[in-house]
């Protein structure tokens, strides 16, 4: 596992699509730390990371989408195959790679944490909810992106399935309010991933919400495994 994640971090930085990620999500969240926090004057943390939720949608789909795709359309996942590697090692490695570069952009948070801090008395609760919550969403989209990745061997068709995804997780609790079983509009609301994560973002640590992340992730990886070992006996 640890050799497929250098191999996969190294290849981020050897291809447009690390720095693609970097440029986006680095001017995205300048910007709206400008609007949300330089330019109105308010000294709110919840705010500025509650707004990165649009930002991991729109750019996460960049670091996924060529995860297993490219391997499909330069015939290298033979001999990915053939390397003395379980399925899972390959599948946590470019997870934790594609995670890593995820933890990387969202550091640079950090820059902004401490300007607010000079102008207001954060609460550290409230700081470490956001960051966690941060990386909580990072990982489940991110485990998402590489199941997508996993279907096809194209990977810009990998990135608007992906992007899809993460909609459907996004608006679905609006869609649930115009159905008439009231057990299934609570259902549809709990899954709504904006929604935890916003709770994260309110400096309300709660179990329920992590367990959420974490099944997303546990599902979704699996499911990886899964699609790569039917792969490999067909």
């Amino acid at each position: 596992m640890i050799a497929i994640f250098k191999r996969e971090v190294k290849s981020y930085f050897l291809n447009p699509v690390g720095y693609i990620f970097f440029s986006i999500f680095f001017s995205i969240s300048g910007l709206l730390f400008f609007l949300n926090s330089i330019k109105i004057g308010i000294a709110d943390v919840s705010g500025f990371f509650s707004s990165l939720f649009l930002i991991c949608i729109f750019s996460i789909p960049i670091i996924t989408m060529g995860v297993f795709s490219d391997e499909y359309k330069f015939n290298t996942e033979k001999l990915l195959f053939s390397c003395p590697l379980t399925n899972f090692s390959i599948v946590f490695g470019k997870f934790f790679s594609a995670l890593a570069i995820y933890l990387i952009a969202i550091s640079i948070n950090l820059i902004y944490v401490l300007v607010l801090s000079f102008f207001s008395n954060l609460q550290l609760s409230l700081i470490v909810g956001c960051f966690l919550g941060s990386i909580f969403l990072g990982a489940a989209l991110i485990s998402i992106g590489v199941f997508v990745s996993s279907l096809t061997k194209s990977s810009v068709i990998s990135a608007f399935l992906t992007f899809a995804i993460f909609m459907f997780f996004t608006i679905i609790g609006e869609v649930g309010k115009n159905i008439p079983f009231v057990w299934l509009q609570k259902f549809l609301n709990s899954i709504v991933i904006m929604t935890r994560f916003n709770n994260f973002v309110m400096g309300i640590l709660n179990i329920t919400d992590i367990f959420y992340f974490a099944s997303v992730i546990a599902v979704f990886l699996f499911s990886t495994i899964m699609v790569l070992l039917k792969k490999q006996w067909s």
